[in-house]
């Protein structure tokens, strides 16, 4: 509901009139907290001034939105007697109900918001002025890694290797400043079309900087504080003096840099948008989204984006640091920029494909688990190429020569070591000091039905490895375990998710659509290449597509099936001939076969049948013998070592079995072993099996909550409204 505001003061701004009617819709006249339209808070309202032609303020009117509810109670307060009116700066407000609607939009907030005190928006608004106003140049924009330097004092500072930089003095122009509501730091690139290499714009709120006349396409980095480990500032006094030139003197200058120098838990965001909303280059923008996430900002940048994430950026003069550091601490981010005597930076280089090959020709020579925990330091920022072909290359060797079976999980230790290690410990000391303090170290043994799987985190810049941990197995790995125990590392399970290891989240303006069909999809579409293996995309379980993570597999020899490979694996699952023209369902009947599930007996074929269906309607429950049910309990006693056998015997279990899904229970009519299915329960055929094995996907033997399915739901309701 809107209302119009007439005779506003003018020496009255929003805030004042805002201060106004909160005293008197969250007053005890209007306001009810134990109504239940309220939800227990106060209610939400909108005020809108208009603009006055003149300069000023506002010119004497405005309009209030409010929910229907406050509406109501606030034109029948007013109209109940002339004494309650609402002052704002000694003079009364006059409004009036009108007949306009409000947008949707505005309704939800209305509705769902909470309400925000006038005075702390007031500050919070002085604040984002403030931060708007403050944009120092910056002369480069650098990616790299931090290292320490050999034979360094315990109390020097890291280093910082550039991978990656873009300068501004000669080709175009950057500039800093910080977004109080949202957090973050934003980065700008605008392509031209008369130049190869791009050129960087760097903002940190929506001001646009760059040049639509001569630029056609412009990048974003994205920065969040919540991101950022540590924020220094301090003197480009490790590298060379920059030459700066003067505009007003027409000649060249030379003095020491100030540096804003960042310490990143995880990557920055990078987006794209076409100047003039134009369409990306390799496809159709999806509802006149504007925006596209990327992965890196050119070919440069994606080379060294996998392993080089940390952001320094040099600015133009020593004022650009002391407004950066004010505003910081205007804003009250976290963490807080914190001056740094010396900031050392120089250009290693040392993720160039030169390195990069050779790190990738010797980790071939290794075992592959072996090569999995190598290449997870590497891509995990704990190890460069220099540590591992110059330093650590003959003591890694060594572990492996002297572990044997166990030196991939001594090296997976010392991963985990090199997270903790104090700052001073170098790598190399490390790796000794856990060859020492381990000096036998026996291969972990799963439990029955499980089994040891590496994990794969695909972020939109990165490849992350992880593990291997100790995971449920399902039929696919448990067919191919028993052939060979050495066949469980060629499956990998892959996860797609954000830089932050948290589900995808964009903006509005951004097409996440056409993001996830070039990342997401090239890796579904063409698999990838780790550790000197090739790995294409397999299948998914229901449930793992509901964290995003799917399996992936690397094709290998088998004595008792010959060459496999994903396709493979998929068609001697069972026939889904009848599948192919609905994706969605055959991808669903295959993953029935990724289920995470127990092993159990195997039952002979002429152990089970079909039985009829109970009607129209079905239950869509099948039966087995008691002991059956025995059998089953036991040898799930037996394979998780006895722990369950002080529980209650389950009557039911949530079961696969070939084809057939769903749940059985004890039926004490049948004698034997025996199983009796319903048809409806089976998803696809699976021909020429003489034993299979009944998996468990779940057990009963706890108190679970209960619920309706969806169509007693819909019967009983149905059966209510007649």
């Amino acid at each position: 509901m809107e209302f119009d505001i007439k005779a506003i003061s003018f020496d009255a701004d929003v805030y004042d009139v805002r201060k106004a009617l909160e005293l008197v819709l969250h007053g005890p006249d209007l306001h009810d907290p134990n109504h239940p339209e309220n939800k227990g808070r106060k209610p939400n309202f909108e005020v809108v001034l208009g603009e006055s032609p003149a300069g000023r303020i506002h010119n004497g009117t405005g309009i209030l939105r409010v929910t229907n509810f406050v509406g109501n109670n606030l034109h029948r307060w007013i109209r109940d007697a002339n004494e309650n009116k609402i002052f704002v700066k000694g003079r009364a407000l006059r409004l009036f109900r009108t007949s306009r609607r409000v947008s949707p939009l505005v309704k939800q907030q209305l509705e769902k918001a909470l309400y925000v005190d006038p005075e702390k928006e007031k500050q919070r608004n002085t604040v984002e002025r403030h931060a708007g106003l403050v944009h120092p140049r910056i002369a480069k924009v650098q990616f790299g890694v931090w290292y320490r330097q050999p034979n360094s004092p315990p109390n020097h500072g890291r280093a910082f290797s550039i991978e990656y930089e873009r300068d501004f003095l000669s080709q175009s122009e950057a500039y800093l400043s910080v977004v109080y509501e949202h957090k973050l730091i934003r980065i700008e690139v605008g392509i031209s079309p008369s130049l190869v290499e791009p050129q960087i714009y760097l903002i940190i709120h929506s001001t646009q900087i760059g040049q639509r006349e001569t630029e056609e396409y412009k990048y974003t980095i994205l920065v969040k504080f919540s991101s950022i480990r540590k924020l220094g500032i301090g003197n480009d006094d490790f590298g060379q003096p920059c030459k700066r030139l003067s505009l007003c003197l027409k000649f060249l200058t030379t003095d020491y840099r100030t540096v804003i120098v960042f310490d990143l838990r995880v990557p920055p965001v990078f987006e794209g948008q076409g100047f003039n909303a134009r369409e990306p280059r390799d496809g159709q923008r999806n509802n006149h989204r504007t925006r596209d996430r990327l992965s890196a900002l050119n070919d440069a940048h994606a080379h060294i984006a996998p392993y080089a994430h940390h952001l320094r950026i040099v600015l133009f003069e020593q004022v650009g640091l002391d407004e950066f550091r004010e505003i910081c601490h205007r804003v009250e981010c976290q963490p807080r920029p914190v001056r740094v005597a010396r900031v050392y930076a120089d250009k290693f280089q040392f993720f160039e494909k030169n390195k990069l090959y050779h790190v990738e020709r010797w980790i071939k020579t290794l075992d592959w688990n072996v090569a999995f925990q190598i290449e997870a330091c590497l891509r995990g920022d704990l190890l460069t190429p220099h540590d591992l072909l110059f330093t650590l290359r003959d003591a890694i060797e060594r572990v492996v020569r002297d572990y044997g079976s166990s030196a991939s999980q001594l090296l997976r230790t010392f991963s985990l070591e090199l997270q903790k290690r104090k700052g001073a410990e170098m790598p190399s000391s490390c790796l000794a000091r856990v060859c020492a303090e381990k000096p036998d170290m026996k291969p972990l043994q799963p439990f029955p039905g499980q089994f040891f799987c590496h994990h794969v985190i695909i972020t939109p810049s990165q490849i992350l490895l992880e593990g291997p941990y100790a995971t449920q197995s399902n039929r696919v790995i448990r067919h191919y375990q028993d052939h060979s125990p050495a066949f469980v590392e060629r499956f990998l399970r892959v996860e797609f998710c954000d830089e932050d290891h948290l589900a995808y989240r964009w903006d509005r303006e951004v097409d996440g659509s056409w993001f996830v069909q070039r990342r997401v999809g090239g890796f579904l579409r063409d698999g990838f290449e780790l550790a000197g293996r090739s790995f294409e995309f397999l299948a998914y379980s229901q449930s793992s597509l509901r964290e995003h993570a799917v399996w992936f597999v690397s094709p290998f020899e088998d004595t008792a099936e010959g060459y496999v490979n994903a396709e493979s694996i998929r068609a001697r699952l069972g026939d889904f001939s009848d599948l192919l023209r609905t994706p969605s369902k055959y991808a669903a009947r295959i993953a029935q076969a990724f289920t995470s599930t127990e092993p159990s007996v195997e039952i002979r074929r002429d152990q089970w049948e079909e039985q009829a269906e109970l009607g129209v309607h079905t239950d869509g429950v099948g039966t087995i013998s008691q002991e059956l049910a025995d059998r089953i309990w036991e040898e799930k006693c037996r394979a998780t070592g006895n722990l369950r056998e002080n529980r209650v015997k389950p009557s039911a279990y949530q079961f696969r079995f070939l084809g057939y899904k769903g749940v059985v229970v004890v039926d004490s009519r049948l004698n034997g072993i025996k199983m009796c299915l319903r048809g409806s329960q089976c998803k696809f055929p699976v021909y020429d099996e003489e034993y299979a094995e009944f998996e468990i996907a779940g057990s009963f033997d706890t108190p679970i909550p209960v619920h309706l399915n969806r169509y007693i739901s819909s019967d009983l309701a149905l059966r209510r409204a007649y």
